[in-house]
């Protein structure tokens, strides 16, 4: 299986079963993810740890991809997190009444949204 293949694999996964995946469907999703893996499209693990097949569930399959330019909007600061990879970012979260009300840049300490 090429990894364009098992991509679309996932994604048909995704489509048919959505988050509610039976033990044969997750048991497939896992032997994708391996195949994945294999191919050396996606690293086993984060850097902080978590598995390729956890980073799929709750991200998709372009995980392992930054979504394009992430800089700061006021001093144009590279946003992505280099260390942890994707689809980790530089920003600092503002939490108000255990709620996050929005995010700011580390650099700045503008507001992002």
């Amino acid at each position: 299986m090429t990894a364009t293949e098992a991509i679309e694999a996932l994604l048909k996964i995704r489509s048919e079963h959505g988050y509610m995946l039976d033990e044969a469907t997750k048991d497939r999703a896992v032997q994708v993810v391996n195949e994945l893996i294999d191919l050396d499209h996606w690293p086993p693990y984060t850097i902080n740890g978590t598995s390729a097949y956890k980073m799929w569930e709750g991200y998709g399959v372009n995980w392992n991809h930054y979504a394009g330019p992430l800089q700061c909007k006021h001093c144009e600061a590279d946003l992505c997190n280099r260390e942890a990879g994707p689809p980790f970012k530089r920003e600092i979260g503002v939490e108000e009444n255990d709620r996050c009300v929005g995010f700011k840049c580390p650099e700045c300490d503008e507001w992002l949204r």
